[in-house]
């Protein structure tokens, strides 16, 4: 009996060293004892109270410790008591802290790059999608967040922005989305998205990646002139029948720089779960004017490919100088679930004044369709 009360008392005063320890570390502002004492001491204490333990009887630590385990997680979920609650979340915000800016301080180079988004909606039957999207392209691999956007004044609609923002946050709730929504109400998006991107960062890091649906409430050329200027990527979807499977993704490769992206987007969203659960294919087409150049391309695509070691991926070279890139991509893609493709040629380095009509010709025809803008130089080669 003496030694279960001791094992019990043990495990107390382990645990009492443990809660200083913890909070010492994370420096929470409310945690002010009447006395000082440094963080390796209390350190020391709990390791020293489980080492007795494991001395008197192994066995009986480990029961202890279950118990204290089970004891724990009753309190957490009954929320108990609000000051266990704190001490971790001390020390996750403390640990958080540090890896932020760890990432932040970490350049990512051409082969270990991955897309940190933010996304912009402004049509309500887009959100959903879009989230969606925005989703299969995180997979557990990226930090992404989603603003929709309400034309008008703020004091006009403060109940409408927060039934909104619940909706949204139940949703991705429910479908379990690693992404942080915000509902916004603003007169001019094209500011409001300029000095967003500009400004925003999970912790030091900033996103590289712009994603906005294809919306009348957007300027589409003013918005890509200001990535450009900034120096972003830009995706804009184009929805004109939803998904009705997900079986089949279509990249129009271009040049190796839009090629490589176009297709590491691609990569990531056969490879989410809803996608993987249809045994998605990922098709690679590049256009070429002349016959003679065709084993060229043929085989400085394939290497490509292959060095990607992406499974689920073919590719084809289509020959073809008389009709233009749109029409053989509307007879190879019309009926494909998800077309992913460059932004329509710029001129001369600046965006072209008609990008919305050129996007519009190039997607009235096909269901799904994410448009890119390239920034960044990314090598799909493994090795």
């Amino acid at each position: 009996v003496a030694k279960v009360v001791a094992m019990l008392f043990l495990n107390v005063y382990g645990w009492i060293n443990g809660a200083a320890f913890f909070e010492k570390i994370s420096y929470n502002p409310s945690y002010r004892p009447s006395f000082n004492s440094p963080s390796i001491i209390h350190l020391y204490g709990m390791i020293a109270c489980y080492a007795v333990m494991y001395l008197f009887n192994p066995w009986i630590m480990i029961v202890g410790i279950l118990f204290q385990i089970v004891m724990f997680y009753f309190f957490l979920k009954t929320r108990r008591s609000a000051n266990i609650e704190g001490v971790w979340e001390g020390v996750l915000f403390q640990l958080l802290r540090k890896v932020l800016k760890k990432i932040a301080e970490t350049e990512q180079t051409r082969k270990n790059w991955r897309p940190t988004m933010i996304g912009f909606c402004a049509n309500g039957n887009n959100k959903m999608i879009m989230a969606n999207i925005l989703d299969w392209i995180n997979s557990n691999r990226s930090i992404t967040k989603m603003y929709f956007l309400v034309p008008g004044r703020l004091r006009h609609n403060v109940e409408h922005r927060e039934d909104l923002e619940e909706e949204m946050k139940v949703f991705f709730k429910e479908k379990k989305f690693n992404i942080f929504p915000r509902v916004v109400v603003s007169n001019g998006f094209r500011g409001f998205i300029k000095n967003v991107v500009q400004s925003e960062t999970i912790g030091g890091l900033s996103f590289n990646t712009m994603f906005f649906d294809f919306d009348e409430n957007f300027k589409i050329k003013d918005i890509v002139t200001d990535a450009l200027n900034m120096k972003k990527n830009v995706i804009i979807l184009r929805n004109n029948s939803g998904f009705s499977e997900f079986k089949t993704i279509d990249v129009w490769w271009n040049s190796s720089k839009k090629g490589n992206f176009l297709t590491l987007l691609a990569y990531l969203i056969s490879h989410s779960k809803k996608w993987e659960e249809d045994y998605s294919t990922i098709r690679v087409f590049k256009i070429i004017k002349n016959k003679k150049d065709y084993e060229n391309e043929r085989s400085k695509l394939a290497y490509v490919i292959n060095q990607s070691r992406i499974e689920n991926v073919e590719f084809q070279i289509i020959v073809n100088k008389k009709d233009s890139a749109k029409d053989i991509m509307h007879k190879n893609s019309k009926d494909t679930d998800l077309v992913i493709m460059g932004i329509p040629d710029t001129c001369e380095g600046k965006v072209c004044t008609d990008l919305t009509a050129r996007i519009k010709d190039y997607t009235d025809k096909l269901r799904v369709t994410l448009i890119c803008s390239v920034n960044d130089e990314i090598d799909i080669k493994v090795n």
